[in-house]
């Protein structure tokens, strides 16, 4: 039997609306290629889309119908994609939240564990950088593994072996100094760059007879009670010492500013120093090496200069001066009658009679043995005379130890007598002593 195959009745006229232009690249892809093609598009309103163009392949009973075109038509298909993107929207916003959730627990978790591991060490070191900050060097941290937190313990303690080493040396040049201005028997004041005074050392206090406290308080320009004649002395710089006497002693005192590089003020300082007993010593050998020891008197070598100094000073100004020789009369014979102290006594009480009978500006000298020289200046031969008259008159007249002694004098003078030089004037003065 035949079976008859399924007929359709044509339509009698058929009418369409054209969606896509004929030169639609995908509508020309899907015709071409006979397969589906989706693409995303939106919509008047903006909405989002996804259109298929799905070709109506052409069937071998369709072509009795229909032309040979293995093509008959393209379906579109538009679904709308709201609902998709809403969905997608709320699943991102929903993963970002537990993303940031998952971050700020993490972040927390090794926080938590980053104090753990790393919380002792700091402590550690904190608290010895702490200890050294108030003064406790004797620090040092122990060092743990290699990381950063050993590094840091390795340079901590390299540094506080340095600051150890450094203030150890710092320490024993200050004992240094401190020794040397305590120990100092000259007075050392210091002021800082406001001149407030920071420093006075115990011979400072001993000297001036001052407390620390009164100087401090006082001020260094009172250092002496005399703030004028200290800022002459600062104007002076310290270029030579000064000689001041205060409290009855006698200072020998150095005072300058002190400059920095730049030459700015950071400082005075004042260094007296006590010369009383070293003046009364110098005084003392001075008259030692000037004085005869027995008799108090000047001894040949002074004599010899003060001679060659007042010949020098009458040649040049034509003044007289007159020089007078004594001798003590038979006095070996009296030496050896009563003896060499008796004789020393009779030599001392001449000598001071001598002297007493002269003017403060004349010479007594011991020539040597029983003579003494008389240098008289501003004295002609009359006036030397007169002198040798009353001091001979007064020996005369003195007793020493029950015991009676006389002298003989000689005269000589310049320029009246002529002579020239003063080994002749004591030539003279002797040979009339003589006579």
């Amino acid at each position: 039997m035949t079976l008859e195959k399924e007929r359709y009745e044509r339509r009698a006229q058929e009418t369409g609306t054209r969606l896509l232009p004929e030169n639609d690249a995908r509508l020309l892809q899907a015709l071409e290629t006979n397969d589906i093609v989706s693409y995303y598009d939106e919509s008047a309103s903006g909405e989002r889309l996804l259109t298929s163009l799905a070709p109506i392949k052409t069937s071998q009973d369709c072509r009795e119908c229909h032309s040979s075109k293995k093509t008959r038509g393209v379906i579109q298909l538009s679904t709308s994609l709201s609902a998709i993107d809403e969905s997608l929207a709320t699943s991102r916003k929903n993963s970002l939240l537990a993303l940031i959730a998952t971050i700020i627990v993490t972040a927390l978790i090794a926080g938590q564990l980053l104090r753990r591991w790393a919380r002792g060490p700091l402590e550690h070191l904190t608290g010895a950088m702490r200890n050294i900050s108030q003064g406790d060097l004797e620090q040092s941290v122990k060092v743990v593994g290699q990381d950063e937190f050993g590094e840091m313990a390795r340079i901590f303690n390299v540094m506080s072996t340095e600051i150890r080493m450094t203030h150890a040396g710092l320490r024993r040049e200050q004992d240094k100094l401190t020794t040397i201005i305590l120990g100092a028997e000259e007075g050392i004041i210091v002021t800082d760059g406001a001149g407030k005074v920071v420093l006075v050392n115990p011979a400072a206090e001993r000297q001036l007879g001052k407390t620390a406290f009164h100087i401090i308080r006082a001020g260094f320009r009172e250092l002496f009670d005399d703030a004028a004649e200290m800022d002459r002395w600062l104007r002076q710089n310290g270029t030579e010492p000064i000689v001041k006497l205060f409290n009855g002693r006698l200072f020998q005192v150095y005072v300058s500013t002190i400059q920095d590089a730049s030459t700015a003020m950071i400082g005075t300082a004042a260094l007296p120093r006590d010369v009383t007993e070293e003046k009364r010593l110098e005084e003392e050998l001075r008259r030692l090496s000037t004085t005869d020891a027995l008799t108090s008197l000047y001894n040949r070598r002074h004599m010899e200069y003060v001679l060659t100094t007042e010949h020098s000073r009458s040649a040049r100004t034509k003044a007289p001066f007159a020089v007078l020789m004594l001798d003590i009369d038979h006095f070996k014979k009296f030496n050896d009658t009563y003896g060499h102290e008796q004789g020393d006594r009779v030599l001392q009480a001449v000598a001071k009679t001598f002297r007493d009978s002269l003017r403060k500006y004349d010479t007594a000298c011991r020539y040597g043995g029983e003579e003494f020289i008389g240098i008289l200046p501003q004295t002609n031969l009359d006036g030397g005379m007169a002198v040798a008259e009353r001091l001979r008159s007064e020996v005369e007249n003195l007793v020493v130890d029950g015991l009676k002694v006389t002298i003989s004098i000689g005269v000589s003078a310049y320029p009246e007598t002529g002579i020239e030089s003063v080994d002749q004037l004591i030539h003279e003065a002797d040979t009339a002593l003589y006579r």
